[in-house]
């Protein structure tokens, strides 16, 4: 049985939102990969990269391309004007997260050690941080 859940857009509205969401999540893993290259690596766990990757999205968020991934699945989803392809699509890369954070991350600290820990406590998992928060002063 087919299970469907549409988001009752307009035609027009649907492909014009799902394309730039789909643009927007492409335009995004592909800086990811281009740092990684520049950073003597790869995203793929056999070739990885030589030096800890901060710069760029990765400056407001440790896995910008989950995020690049999660838009794109978000995107095709509206195109489609489909809730239930929202919610199967987005079963990889929830997965995904989980790997990460219970072996990726062990292996990251394993090999760049404290800078990696300084990393990890001064950027978000996975939500970007768009602002700094600003020092408070203490009485």
């Amino acid at each position: 049985r087919r299970i469907d859940w549409p988001m009752r857009l307009g035609h027009d509205a649907a492909l014009a939102l799902g394309a730039a969401l789909c643009g927007l999540g492409a335009v995004l893993y592909l800086w990811t990969i281009v740092l990684f290259a520049r950073a003597w690596g790869t995203q793929v766990p056999v070739a990885p990269t030589q030096r800890l990757v901060t710069t760029g999205p990765y400056a407001v968020s440790r896995n910008p391309m989950v995020t690049s991934a999660i838009i794109m699945v978000c995107g095709a989803g509206v195109w489609l004007s489909s809730w239930s392809f929202i919610v199967a699509g987005l079963v990889i890369p929830l997965h995904y997260l989980a790997y990460i954070k219970l072996v990726e991350e062990n292996e990251l600290r394993a090999r760049f050690g404290d800078a990696y820990v300084a990393y990890k406590q001064s950027t978000p998992f996975i939500v970007p941080r768009l602002w700094r928060r600003r020092p408070t002063a203490r009485s």
